[in-house]
């Protein structure tokens, strides 16, 4: 299922902002986050209820979800596709920051021939390609 765009970019701008506090977030995951909200400024800042509402999205993003999508599908954000495209690369960002055994939270967003996910003392055996010979 796919989001709307304005779902897309302002589901970007949460996890951006989540993602962007925690102490060991990449430089640039941090980089791009701000850079989507400076790009939506610039783009949009004429119109202050976008910058108002994405200033108080930062600070409370559960609180300000739905108020920030009216502003940007009031703006028409959805009709910009740098803002489209800057959203999707962020969450290609926050995606791989969430790569972490510790809780088995593993999201792959791309081919994945084969995984193993678990504790040790199992035995794997995996082939990929032609059948190991004995």
């Amino acid at each position: 299922m796919t989001m709307d765009p304005i779902s897309t970019v302002e589901a970007a701008l949460t996890a951006g902002a989540v993602a962007s506090a925690q102490p060991l977030a990449g430089q640039a995951l941090k980089d791009v986050y701000q850079g989507l909200k400076a790009l939506i400024v610039r783009r949009y800042g004429d119109k202050p209820k976008v910058q108002e509402t994405l200033k108080e999205h930062e600070e409370d993003p559960e609180t300000y979800a739905k108020p920030l999508q009216k502003a940007l599908r009031t703006a028409q954000v959805e009709n910009d596709d740098e803002i489209l495209e800057a959203a999707q690369y962020l969450m290609t960002l926050v995606q791989q920051q969430q790569v972490g055994t510790n809780n088995y939270n593993i999201q792959n967003s791309g081919t994945v021939q084969g995984q193993i996910i678990g504790g040790t003392g199992h035995k794997i055996d995996m082939s990929f390609g032609e059948l190991p010979r004995k």
